[in-house]
């Protein structure tokens, strides 16, 4: 597999988080812990909320968008 190349402008980039729904119980999700994010340019969006950081969940759809735009030799 070839090496992943990051070159994603953060410019190009719009990060928005969300609450996530869980089914409730003692560890209920009270913060914002979902990422979405869009690639302006291409449009390609990546949603990740399984795991309970944000931070997590933002590193893993930037992680999804750079996958993409390498598939797509975008970068």
């Amino acid at each position: 597999m070839s090496e992943l190349k990051e070159l994603i402008d953060p410019k190009d980039l719009k990060i928005e988080s969300y609450p996530v729904v869980s089914p409730g119980g003692q560890h209920v999700s009270v913060s914002r812990t979902g990422a979405k994010v869009t690639h302006v340019p291409t449009g390609l969006i990546a949603i990740s909320d399984c795991e309970r950081s944000q931070v997590r969940n933002r590193n893993l759809a930037m992680s999804m968008i750079n996958f993409a735009l390498n598939q797509l030799n975008y970068v």
